[in-house]
C-alpha cells in the first residue's frame, strides 16, 4: 500500500493530466527495468490497473520472473487501487 499511496502523491503534485501520468508512469517503468525489474514488477503487481492490457504485456515480456501472472490478472487484482484515483480523474474532465 506504500507504493500506492507514493504514486498517488506523485499523481496529485504532478503538472499535468491524467492520461499524461499514466503515459509518464509507463515510460519511467520501462527505463527503470533495466535498473531493477522486481521493483518494476511490484509496482504492476500494485498498480496494474492503471496501464492497458498491451503496455503490460510490453514490459512483462522484458522481465525475466518466474511464474508471471497474465496482464489482465494484474487488472483485475488491482482494480481497488483505481478508485483512489477516480476523485482526481473527475476533477480533471471538469
Amino acid at each position: 500500500m506504500n507504493l500506492v499511496s507514493l504514486i498517488k502523491v506523485s499523481y496529485i503534485d504532478y503538472q499535468g493530466y491524467y492520461s499524461d501520468f499514466k503515459g509518464d508512469l509507463y515510460d519511467l517503468l520501462c527505463e527503470y527495468i533495466s535498473v531493477n525489474d522486481r521493483l518494476v514488477y511490484y509496482a504492476i503487481d500494485t498498480c496494474g490497473c492503471l496501464f492497458s492490457n498491451r503496455e503490460l504485456k510490453k514490459i512483462l515480456n522484458v522481465i525475466k520472473i518466474e511464474n508471471i501472472k497474465r496482464p489482465q490478472q494484474f487488472i483485475n487484482s488491482t482494480e481497488q487501487q483505481l478508485k483512489l484515483f477516480r476523485k482526481e480523474i473527475k476533477y480533471e474532465r471538469s
